[in-house]
């Protein structure tokens, strides 16, 4: 097999590899926007969570999945390097050579952006989207190396390949200014939210599904709470340290309550653990049971918030030695987290919440209370759109 008919081959796996992967995020992503209380088989913990990064407004451009343009995007690598492998024209095997790279540098280029997108932003690696990125550093090497095979070939004509590289360059430079506007548009449109009116004109499915869910009352709670007392919408968060959407919903209405004025957060515990929580059948994987009455201790000292998020971010660690070691972290005082973890009230506090909880209809964490309507899961990209809905009266 001759050198450039190699290279085209590689093109043609990475390229279809790509593609597979592409269609997987996609029927994820499906599956995520038509069950809120999905898991996929990637949601691995807090910081390994293809859920997050699929479910944030990063996962569409334009209003088309991300996923299904790539799929597009790799399916026309693959056209381009079958042809190529196939045909026997120097002239035209150049030439999809050159737009093979070309459109691979494009592809590299929006993975880069991606991938700060989920780590930097969204604060989670997407096990399945660094696959992708993986196939697209492989095939900017592929159509690179692909390309000087190419060259090489037909060297007596380099005037007319030089004219047909500023065509294929000119074209690439104009597909990167289109897709750094649609970047940019979506950036500006994503930092303002929707009205109830259009939430209603532009989704109205999920209008429809959001005041389809049960509303109840919720006594009042003088525990952990952060926003305004005064907020228009109120959200009443069931919550467990040990469960991975939980931590993503934490990171996720943090960013939102440092940005709007008009919501306020209400913690309560609910483990999933049957230590303390007798709506839950199975043992736990680590004691939920102890880091929530720990996180209640850090809460008698002002110190829940700060001693929450250490939690999340250790979730496989509650071990008793790990619990003082984070609330050393933390700047507790050592001594009075000691007395307060080995408290009755302070566990029995735990276990109301859990029964509370069990008495409103949770099942599964997080579970929310929207100014007393339930919503099963984390709301991912709708959680703004529901803020503003529970404010309204339809």
């Amino acid at each position: 097999m001759q050198e450039h008919s190699r290279r085209a081959l590689a093109a043609v796996v990475l390229a279809a590899v790509g593609l597979g992967l592409s269609l997987t995020i996609e029927n994820v992503h499906r599956q995520l926007a038509a069950d809120l209380t999905y898991a996929s088989f990637c949601n691995v913990s807090s910081t390994v969570n293809c859920d997050v990064v699929l479910t944030s407004n990063y996962a569409t451009l334009a209003g088309v999945s991300v996923s299904l343009i790539a799929a597009v995007y790799y399916l026309g690598l693959l056209a381009a390097a079958a042809a190529l492998l196939g045909s026997r024209s120097v002239s035209r095997r150049q030439m999809l050579a050159m737009a093979i790279f070309a459109i691979a540098c494009l592809g590299f280029l929006f993975s880069i952006y991606l991938a700060i997108v989920a780590v930097i932003i969204l604060r989670t690696i997407c096990v399945l989207c660094g696959g992708l990125y993986l196939v697209a550093v492989g095939m900017l090497v592929a159509a690179w190396l692909l390309r000087n095979a190419e060259r090489r070939v037909g060297r007596r004509d380099q005037a007319a390949l030089a004219q047909r590289e500023r065509w294929v360059w000119s074209a690439t430079a104009a597909a990167l200014a289109l897709l750094v506007i649609a970047v940019g548009w979506e950036a500006i449109r994503g930092r303002r939210s929707l009205s109830a009116q259009e939430i209603q004109q532009q989704r109205p499915d999920y209008y429809r599904y959001f005041f389809a869910q049960p509303q109840v009352e919720i006594p009042a709670h003088d525990g952990p709470a952060r926003g305004d007392p005064d907020a228009a919408v109120t959200i009443v968060e069931f919550s467990d340290f040990g469960c991975g959407h939980c931590a993503a919903f934490d990171h996720r209405i943090g960013d939102l309550l440092r940005r709007e004025a008009g919501v306020r957060l209400v913690f309560r515990y609910f483990p999933l653990d049957p230590k303390c929580n007798p709506a839950i059948a199975g043992a736990a994987s680590g004691d939920r049971c102890m880091a929530a009455a720990a996180a209640e201790c850090a809460s008698e000292q002002d110190k829940f918030w700060q001693y929450a998020r250490v939690l999340f971010d250790n979730q496989e660690s509650f071990s008793a030695t790990d619990l003082r070691g984070f609330a050393r972290e933390v700047g507790m005082d050592l001594e009075r987290f000691d007395s307060c973890l080995s408290r009755e009230d302070v566990h029995r506090r735990v276990a109301d919440d859990a029964k509370l909880g069990v008495s409103l209809g949770v099942r599964s964490t997080p579970t929310l209370f929207l100014n007393g309507r339930r919503l099963k899961g984390d709301p991912g990209e709708n959680l703004a759109d529901a803020i503003v809905l529970a404010g309204h009266r339809p």
